[in-house]
């Protein structure tokens, strides 16, 4: 499970612009289907006094998340090469979609086990947007933190306010390197 979006004040602004940018998630992760994708079960925003959320409830992958998943096991390098192309192929899929995944880092990257043989599946989908759309990104002060060691560059920099498309592909040949 995994929060969206969560929101720490109430007023009729902060509310909109939540159940705006939720929605947009809802609608991109509904129509994610891939095998090196985390597949998407539905959502839950529980009732306690918190703050206002929603949690994205996906698949379980036995082998958690990838980095966790190599340093318990030795695996020959074939099995590394093959997670790296089944992330490869997920976000291969993701661009074609015209989704941004925006936050790709081994945080976001979890193992699960076909036939015997490890594969990779992209999640945390916190900070996606699709191209085809106005996107509406989380307000600066909700916005989630990035690892600045996968994070492009130009993002860094603050050229570029959001990742794009490039900025994927950045965050996956570093996770690729540290992956091999």
């Amino acid at each position: 499970m995994e929060v969206l979006y969560e929101v720490y004040s109430l007023k009729s602004a902060e509310v909109d612009h939540f159940v705006q940018r939720v929605g947009q998630q809802l609608r991109i992760l509904t129509n994610l289907k891939h095998d090196n994708i985390l597949e998407f079960l539905g959502w839950i925003s529980p009732e306690d006094e918190g703050p206002l959320r929603v949690i994205a409830v996906s698949s379980k992958c036995e082998g958690g998340e990838i980095m966790t998943f190599l340093r318990a096991l030795d695996l020959k390098d074939e099995n590394r090469r093959q997670l790296v192309l089944g992330v490869s192929q997920g976000l291969a899929y993701l661009h074609s979609e015209d989704v941004v995944h925006g936050n790709l880092n081994p945080g976001k990257i979890f193992v699960d086990w076909n036939s015997g043989h490890p594969v990779a599946k992209i999640g945390g989908f916190d900070l996606c947007y699709l191209l085809s759309e106005t996107p509406i990104h989380p307000k600066p002060e909700y916005r989630t933190s990035r690892i600045v060691r996968y994070t492009a560059p130009e993002v860094l920099t603050g050229h570029k306010a959001e990742c794009d498309m490039g900025g994927d592909v950045w965050s996956f040949a570093c996770i690729s390197l540290e992956v091999v």
